[in-house]
């Protein structure tokens, strides 16, 4: 797990521990076989505020369909975060941008509802699925504030 433009973007696990897909190519790759158990997929994210511009304090949504191998139950945690700022070079440590939960009008299902900040600038939403079984995937999509 990294910092890197988002905690997402480079990690074979999350920091809170739980293996991302590239664990499940690793494995097949030095074992010849998948986990028993792998990691659920992302298979579309979409809003309609995704890559683009909003007004602050809106009503938005996002949805998302997530598959899981071998139907887990999963767990869906939204957030709002600013975009980064803090970018190194060659591996030096970033911080993590700050986050806006409570922006979030609804979790733990695969559709969002969320507030767009009031402060202007840009912004992620990020989605990540949990299948209870130490299992993840993520993804997410930049918007801007402006008036």
């Amino acid at each position: 797990w990294k910092q890197e433009y988002t905690p997402t973007w480079f990690g074979m696990f999350l920091s809170s521990g739980e293996r991302l897909a590239a664990v499940d190519a690793m494995t097949k790759v030095w074992t010849g076989r998948w986990p028993t158990n792998r990691c659920p997929r992302v298979e579309a994210l979409t809003s309609s505020l995704a890559g683009q511009t909003g007004k602050p304090g809106q009503p938005a949504s996002a949805t998302a369909r997530v598959t899981d191998p071998e139907g887990d139950e999963l767990r869906y945690d939204w957030l709002v975060a600013s975009e980064s700022t803090d970018h190194g070079v060659g591996g030096e440590a970033e911080a993590a941008a700050p986050t806006h939960p409570d922006l979030i009008r609804q979790q733990n299902a695969p559709e969002c509802l969320f507030t767009t900040p009031f402060v202007t600038g840009p912004y992620r939403l990020f989605l990540t699925v949990r299948d209870g079984q130490g299992n993840a995937a993520t993804a997410n999509f930049p918007f801007r504030v402006a008036p």
